[in-house]
């Protein structure tokens, strides 16, 4: 509910909408107030506008803090080209709205939660903040247009250095940006803080290495007055030098014109200045430094104390830069589905236990079904666990729901007894979970226990029918009588599928009533240890069930007579049967094994085949066949790929646990809404599309099996799958472990394949084993040194591959690690504890 404004602020719930009936500042015009409002609305948090700004704000300040190194280290002050000086004057009003816009930008209270939307908050908060003199100093750099204009000439070098210095400190903006990326993000939905601290790491990293490779170039050619003197004095000012670029083959290339004119490959373009190599070369030497990958192509020629000084510094860098790499990329696999995974590795326990024991698969497969109940509906937390380390305040809190399920049972109706009464009852319930076929509520037997049915439902039987007589639902209760007057039970109840119950025993009722300062129930007897019918609420709680056990004998007699008549509508709930119609392939059916495994080799053929056949294209500039042996099994798993998208429309049954039930859904109606809902679904629409319909027409056929790779994003899922399927349909067991050791098998394969077929398509001399090699160097950061990049593409190449490689070995050292962890160090360790025994026994020997 939206709070009361008032003129010295206003506090506003995070889901409401701004209301425009506030008198922000009174002296202002109708209008002015108007378009106030609306701006405050545009900027407030949790809106897509303000994201969009912020998303502005982030590109902005990183091609900031990416070109203004190249305009002082590579381009110099005063040889920068109009267009980039052009930009940079955008960019310098962007930062100027940017700081503008903050005094109207409403924020999100510590304390209350609420949005404040007062302009006067705003404003005194965001004067009283750090990043107000941040975007003062950023604002700096504006001036330079009137200086321009009014100097001229007499704009010196000095005054330009100083305002592109000026200009790296809105690097301190993107701290304010990725702050409120992750606040919104955790607005929407819990985030994962090691995925999003990773992402932040390779983001820095790539602009550090941006940054410092383009300080390395001005701090390796200080000592030359013109760096780019042009190709006709470029054999006597630069050749003879002992520089870094006139070391490095591929700038040497571009900027010697008797080796440029004499390259008959390829033909690069001959360039007095190629300030873009320039910046790719510096980069691609700091990729090899911090990644500790070194070829040996890019090196420092001088070895001036200047310059190893500051690659000595790059190279400590890039091992406690790699070393936090790995560490994090270590906590990125223990936090991804955190909950889940531990799950997993409890059950894979469980099962060898099971195996262990020898247990039947019978009872595996209940105790299997009864954990995965628990973990759906606890989430990993037991209620034990949970309440222990609560106060009883709190505790109270979490179980009012309670409360309101025994408001219905009459004897502790709020009519007849107090609040305090009410709390007290609810704090001894016990929550019992009652796996299919298990019997709640024995016939004859003086069980003196208050069941009521928090989610499932419990199936009533009496000796003389053999056919279920009435249904407790969720929110019903049974066994008041027997609890409060000791009376037999008279049906039978047996949960047909998983039941939550919460259960008030006897001995906790009976501790509770003996209490002498709960004065509600006087007639108490502790020595018969039953209520008084003198008592207003025990006389109506057995009227209330009289009444209803009326309605189930009665309904048993019309069975036994053949008479039609309807079921107790307030206990008992039918669902209509379901008639199948059509193919219905079932949870436990085997065929869905065999079909997950040819899912797999499906996808990972499509995704090993086209990037090879892209490249080999690529390189001969020849499209092979459309009806060749490759195509043809492209085609094949198309059609198995459409099948498996029609199967699982219209066949794939699916097993769901809601409302405390484990059934299995066969409803083609069900099942479609299933897998719309499903992730599987928008990938699978966009692979099916017959884009090789085009390419008969277009030509250029293995172009149109790129969108076909959408598929690999499948492959994590499938993998986990059939360790499901299997365990359901064979019984046999995938551990997580083995589970996570194939995910990486198979993306590592892609990796390789991938980047190897990307280096095949930019070198045509080279083989596709070599290929292959120089992938292998670079992902493993080896780099032997023999297989280099050329030119510029190849270089960008190499980058990007080079980060890609530090981050696959990262995790597969963090995978490793955790395998490895968690198999030999833990205590609960099957064979830690073996070694153990054998070793205290040795000791006493």
């Amino acid at each position: 509910m939206q709070e009361p404004f008032s003129r010295s602020g206003t506090l506003i719930d995070c889901n409401t909408s701004l209301s425009t009936d506030f008198n922000y500042e009174p002296k202002n015009s109708k209008k002015d107030r108007t378009t106030l409002l609306n701006l405050l609305e545009i900027l407030k948090p949790n809106t897509k506008s303000r994201l969009s700004w912020f998303i502005i704000t982030f590109f902005v300040t990183w091609y900031n803090a990416v070109m203004t190194p190249i305009r002082i280290f590579i381009m110099g002050p005063n040889k920068v080209p109009e267009k980039i000086i052009f930009i940079g004057t955008a960019i310098d009003i962007i930062f100027v709205l940017d700081a503008i816009f903050c005094f109207y930008m409403p924020y999100i209270d510590n304390d209350t939660r609420l949005i404040v939307t007062s302009r006067t908050q705003i404003r005194k908060r965001y004067l009283n903040s750090t990043a107000f003199y941040l975007n003062i100093v950023s604002c700096v750099p504006v001036l330079e247009i009137p200086f321009t204009l009014i100097f001229g000439a007499y704009y010196n070098v000095t005054t330009v250095m100083t305002f592109e210095i000026i200009r790296m400190t809105r690097l301190l903006h993107f701290q304010v940006v990725f702050d409120e990326f992750k606040n919104f993000s955790s607005r929407k939905g819990p985030i994962n803080v090691s995925v999003f601290r990773m992402v932040v790491i390779l983001f820095c990293t790539q602009l550090f290495m941006c940054i410092f490779g383009s300080i390395y170039f001005g701090l390796s050619s200080s000592s030359v007055a013109d760096i780019c003197p042009g190709s006709n004095l470029y054999e006597e000012n630069l050749k003879d030098m002992e520089l870094w670029i006139t070391s490095d083959n591929v700038i040497v290339d571009v900027m010697d014109p008797t080796v440029c004119e004499s390259k008959q490959d390829g033909k690069p373009d001959c360039n007095d200045c190629p300030h873009v190599l320039f910046f790719l070369r510096s980069v691609y030497f700091l990729m090899q430094t911090l990644f500790t990958i070194g070829y040996g192509d890019a090196v420092v020629p001088t070895k001036l104390d200047t310059e190893v000084a500051v690659t000595c510094l790059f190279m400590l860098f890039g091992v406690f830069g790699y070393g936090l790499i790995i560490a994090n990329m270590t906590s990125v696999l223990s936090n991804i589905d955190v909950v889940n995974m531990r799950f997993r590795h409890e059950m894979d326990s469980l099962h060898l236990w099971l195996k262990f024991r020898s247990a039947p698969a019978s009872i595996s497969h209940k105790i299997d079904m009864c954990f995965h109940y628990l973990e759906r509906t606890q989430y990993g937390v037991l209620d034990q666990n949970l309440f222990e380390g609560l106060p009883n305040q709190l505790t109270r809190e979490i179980t009012k729901s309670n409360m309101v399920l025994l408001e219905r049972v009459p004897f502790i109706n709020p009519q007849y007894r107090s609040k305090t009464f009410l709390s007290n009852i609810s704090l001894a319930l016990i929550r019992r979970i009652y796996p299919p076929s298990s019997i709640v509520i024995h016939e004859g037997e003086k069980q003196r226990e208050l069941l009521i049915v928090k989610r499932g439902k419990v199936d009533l039987y009496v000796k003389s029918c053999s056919e279920v007589v009435a249904t407790l639902v969720e929110n019903d209760y049974f066994g008041d009588c027997p609890l409060l007057f000791g009376t037999s039970n008279e049906v039978k109840g047996i949960s047909p599928g998983f039941s939550e119950i919460l259960a008030l025993p006897f001995n906790k009722f009976k501790k509770f009533m003996d209490c002498s300062s709960h004065t509600d129930v006087d007639s108490w007897s502790s020595v018969s240890n039953t209520v008084s019918m003198e008592d207003p609420g025990a006389k109506k709680t057995a009227e209330v069930s009289r009444m209803q056990m009326d309605k189930i004998f009665s309904y048993v007699f019309n069975l036994k007579t053949h008479a039609r008549s309807k079921k107790v509508r307030n206990m008992f709930e039918e669902s209509a049967e379901v008639k199948v119609k059509g193919l219905r392939i079932l949870p436990k059916s085997p065929l869905l094994v065999y079909w997950d495994i040819a899912a797999i080799f499906g996808i990972m053929f499509e995704a090993v085949s086209v990037p090879i056949q892209l490249a080999t294209y690529t390189r001969s500039s020849n499209l092979a066949s459309a009806h060749g042996w490759v195509f043809s099994i492209h085609y094949a798993f198309d059609i198995l790929f459409i099948i498996d998208m029609y199967l699982r429309m219209n066949a794939y049954a699916y097993t769901t646990f809601e409302n405390g039930k484990s059934q299995t859904i066969v409803d083609i109606d069900l099942i479609r809404k299933n897998y719309f809902s499903s992730p599987w679904y928008p990938i699978d629409r966009i692979a099916v599309a017959p884009y090789d319909v085009l390419s008969f027409a277009l030509g250029h056929h293995i172009l149109f099996r790129i969108p076909k790779l959408i598929r690999v994003l499948h492959l994590p899922r499938t993998v986990s799958r059939l360790r499901t399927n299997l365990s359901i349909c064979f019984e046999r067991s995938m551990n997580e472990k083995l589970s996570s050791i194939i995910k990486m098998f198979l993306c590592s394969i892609l990796i390789i394949v991938w980047s190897s077929a990307g280096w095949n398509a930019l070198r045509l001399k080279d083989s596709g084993h070599k290929s292959v090699y120089w992938a292998l160097t670079t992902l493993t950061t080896v780099g032997y040194g023999d297989l280099t990049p050329k030119n510029a593409r190849e270089t960008i190449y190499a980058i990007f591959i080079g980060a890609v490689g530090a981050t696959f070995t990262a995790g597969i050292i963090a995978n490793v690690t955790s395998f490895f962890h968690d198999t030999d160090v833990s205590e609960d360790n099957i064979d830690h504890k073996m070694n153990c025994v054998i070793v205290s026994a040795f000791q006493k020997l």
